[in-house]
């Protein structure tokens, strides 16, 4: 019997119980003989006692029904507890990984010299600093995006913000890239059209935001392959117009399943692993994070097998 006709099975039993009363009022109980006012009344009680069961029964299927849900409902939100915290172990996992290789080799070069004193002046010093300053920044950009990222999730972030041009931004971002990309024998390629508008905001997270999305395109671009960072300002219809800014690549592009969710700090975790390198996946939320603070958007639009193009929106300045 479901809840609804429960409900109307009561319904009738208490205006039965009703008109019985209704009839004992007027008829009066002189006129009733002992035997039927006993069977009056027995029937009654009865009507009243099967109505008090059934919303009896009424009220704790409800109730039973109501714990089934939010037993569920913990259950799913314990599920997500359990895969949000296999997700932050996965990765600590990979930011010790990511801090301990260039360590290992800052201190592989100090020990180095320590132990071979003549290497100290020798030509091959020069080549060891090199590699310690360079695996030192390494570490240095991992530990400040993690900062970063705290406080742009805490909006403690203080945007400093000025009048950029798009170009401006493009061409410091592809100089940051540039040895990078020649080293892996892929063409870095900037086609920005001329009389962008300019926009306004933080130059050196703006200009961080472009240098992940290159170093992303070019992490999972082969050799002789090409990056190319476009710019354009559509006229949009509603909204305030922005100016949008791709980086596309040639490489084995973004699962269907992922392009939801890459840009969550911990959802690029699983998306890194389809691939051949190992990675925090820490940037594409850091951009993000800085994108939404200005006011913009970003997306990602895929194809496998063909590559990706990265996109985002930054409000114009001006109107220009």
């Amino acid at each position: 019997m479901t809840i609804r006709k429960r409900h109307q099975a009561a319904a009738v039993i208490v205006a039965v119980f009703a008109l019985l009363e209704l009839a004992k009022h007027y008829l009066g109980m002189a006129y009733l003989s002992m035997r039927a006012y006993h069977l009056t009344f027995f029937t009654v009680d009865s009507a009243l006692a099967i109505a008090v069961l059934v919303l009896v029964w009424t009220v704790a299927e409800r109730f039973t029904e109501a714990m089934r849900q939010k037993n569920a409902e913990l259950s799913r939100v314990n599920g997500e507890l359990v895969h949000t915290q296999a997700l932050k172990d996965q990765l600590t996992a990979m930011i010790v990984h990511d801090l301990r290789n260039p360590l290992t080799g800052v201190l592989g070069g100090l020990q180095l010299m320590e132990l071979a004193p003549e290497v100290a002046s020798s030509e091959r010093l020069a080549g060891y600093l090199q590699m310690a300053l360079a695996t030192s920044q390494q570490m240095l950009r991992l530990v400040n995006q993690l900062l970063d990222l705290a406080k742009l999730e805490s909006a403690e972030m203080k945007l400093k913000c000025e009048a950029i041009t798009v170009p401006e931004l493009v061409s410091e971002a592809v100089a940051r890239n540039q040895l990078g990309a020649e080293s892996a024998g892929i063409t870095l390629d900037a086609a920005i059209p001329p009389g962008l508008p300019t926009v306004t905001g933080d130059r050196e997270l703006l200009v961080r935001v472009l240098d992940n999305l290159l170093g992303n395109a070019l992490k999972f671009s082969g050799d002789g392959t090409t990056v190319r960072v476009c710019a354009a300002a559509p006229q949009s219809g509603a909204g305030r117009p922005a100016v949008t800014v791709s980086v596309t690549d040639e490489g084995p592009g973004v699962p269907d399943e992922y392009r939801e969710r890459i840009f969550d700090k911990f959802g690029t975790v699983a998306a890194h692993e389809q691939g051949a390198k190992r990675s925090t996946g820490l940037g594409l939320t850091f951009c993000r994070l800085v994108v939404e603070a200005h006011g913009g958007r970003i997306w990602v639009a895929s194809e496998l097998g063909k590559g990706s193009t990265f996109s985002f929106t930054l409000p114009r300045a001006t109107d220009g």
